[in-house]
């Protein structure tokens, strides 16, 4: 069984896509951090989710996953609870969640149930590509099964849809599957948007924002470009398949698609927040005369890329 720092990771098998091997090392990443004295979130399925096949999970790479969906968690809770409070002003609230890409997220059975939390949303729905989905429903079948499986928290139910997202077709089988393109919804993107370009990415913000009621709220992962660039020119043939999309201006760039952003912070920040900002020296890549050279993007995800909040308002 192997270990990730001292963290048993059960996943029966390692996906070979490259997606798919991702939503697993997210899996890792977020099983280290439930182990942690000072754990920011605990999620009692990632254990079972996670699989690693690239030796020594990085520090870098775990600190960047848990201050990332530590912030999600935060301001999905929030969005769901205004349900409760008061919603914006000319709009619906949130009463379902859709999760693009959901890989292999714990969501459904993690989020915390305690004083100030919001009832459960009506509907959790997660999307993503069959092999993905396939896996995960396995785990939670054997969990099931076992008698293991927590009782969900997020939403009173779920649906999951074997799609990919590149295809304009998604929309449409979400919608078949149930989703009320005129209630609220809460949209969760993460980690997904460099494995696309800038045109799918457009294409997937305006579909999504087509079928939603004005006061959803959207919660996204955004890589620079600035980023992205290095990364092309760091490796130019992994960009082949991930570094594709980037933004400098997230909240303009959401503006376009009739979304007011709520809250805008790069996870460098937000790192330092949380005291999850790794120590240089694992940051560091020796340059050729064995002086320390400066950290490359793949070194250290956290440098320009940004979490968002927003509310859609057109």
């Amino acid at each position: 069984m192997p270990t990730v720092y001292g963290v048993n990771l059960r996943a029966a098998t390692a996906l070979q896509s490259i997606i798919g091997a991702s939503s697993q090392a997210v899996a890792a990443c977020r099983a280290v951090e439930s182990e942690r004295e000072d754990a920011l979130f605990v999620d009692p399925l990632a254990k079972y989710f996670a699989a690693y096949a690239g030796g020594a999970l990085p520090t870098f790479l775990s600190s960047y996953v848990s201050v990332r969906t530590h912030f999600i968690d935060r301001e999905l809770l929030d969005a769901l609870r205004r349900k409760h409070d008061q919603g914006p002003p000319g709009g619906v609230v949130p009463n379902q969640v859709v999760l693009l890409g959901a890989g292999m997220d714990g969501r459904m059975w993690r989020l915390p149930q305690q004083a100030g939390s919001p009832p459960p949303a009506e509907v959790v729905f997660e999307l993503d590509q069959k092999e993905v989905v396939d896996a995960k429903d396995a785990v939670l079948a054997q969990l099931e099964q076992a008698g293991e499986l927590p009782a969900p928290r997020l939403a009173k139910r779920r649906v999951c849809l074997s799609v990919d997202i590149r295809d304009p077709a998604w929309i449409q089988a979400l919608n078949d599957a149930g989703h009320n393109r005129t209630s609220g919804t809460v949209w969760i993107l993460e980690g997904f948007l460099r494995f696309f370009s800038n045109e799918q990415i457009d294409a997937l913000i305006e579909q999504l924002s087509q079928n939603c009621a004005c006061g959803s709220s959207i919660l996204v992962t955004v890589p620079s470009a600035t980023s992205r660039d290095r990364r092309r020119a760091e490796d130019p043939v992994d960009a082949k398949y991930q570094w594709r999309f980037g933004t400098d201006d997230p909240v303009s760039y959401f503006t376009r698609f009739g979304w007011k952003t709520v809250k805008s912070v790069s996870v460098e920040d937000l790192a330092d927040q949380y005291n999850r900002r790794p120590r240089s020296t694992e940051l560091d890549t020796p340059a050729e005369n064995g002086s320390k050279a400066e950290p490359s993007v793949m070194s250290n995800p956290m440098r320009h890329n940004y979490l968002l909040r927003a509310v859609k308002i057109d």
